[in-house]
């Protein structure tokens, strides 16, 4: 997987030259990005589509590797014509990068990854109440899997605040299944002021996405 990786680095740099840059957020402008053998274009016009083709069949051509339609899709992102070939792959109505959920539009993009993050942050707060934890402990878990989990969409997509509420009602309240039965800004403290510093999530989700 090494070597897969790094005979990847020629192509993903080829393509930043072939096809036109986007920039995502704060991010370096790019047209391709890569996790393992998953590799992620963005084509912005569809002039580019044979320069695309030329750049893959020469480095199928020089490695061997073989770019496999049937497990690749497409999306077709705002005014995107659908009638257009992309190398025959199939459109698809959403996919999944790298746990975010994307769709033709940024607005449900955002609002069916935040349903799924929910989801799972619901579960895994469900999960650890029954475990035989103290309060020190429970902080500990929702600052490294629960918190963590939504900083990680929220670097993406700005924090929906009915999302938010839904979360922390999971884990704090008097609802059976909460985590925590104290007070969210008696948590939140420094522990020399009787608190156990709790993250304040929705102050942290809104801080990521500040100027620089």
């Amino acid at each position: 997987m090494l070597i897969f990786a790094l005979s990847l680095i020629p192509l993903l740099c080829l393509l930043d030259q072939t096809l036109a840059a986007i920039r995502i957020d704060r991010a370096t402008p790019t047209a391709a990005v890569a996790y393992k053998d998953d590799i992620t274009l963005f084509v912005t016009y569809p002039r580019y589509n044979p320069a695309l083709a030329d750049t893959l069949w020469g480095y199928e051509t020089a490695t061997g590797a073989c770019l496999n339609i049937w497990k690749s899709k497409a999306t077709a992102a705002g005014s995107w014509d659908k009638t257009v070939n992309m190398m025959d792959i199939p459109y698809s109505t959403e996919m999944t990068i790298l746990e975010y959920q994307f769709s033709s539009s940024v607005g449900q993009s955002g609002k069916r990854s935040w349903t799924r993050v929910t989801g799972q942050v619901k579960a895994m707060a469900r999960e650890v109440y029954g475990r035989d934890l103290g309060l020190t402990q429970r902080i500990q878990y929702m600052h490294a899997f629960l918190i963590a989990k939504i900083r990680h969409k929220a670097h993406f997509f700005p924090s929906q605040r009915s999302m938010l509420d839904s979360s922390k009602r999971q884990w704090h309240g008097s609802l059976e299944g909460t985590i925590l039965r104290f007070s969210l800004s008696t948590l939140q403290r420094r522990k020399e002021d009787g608190g156990l510093e709790l993250l304040d999530i929705e102050a942290n989700c809104r801080a990521l996405f500040l100027p620089r």
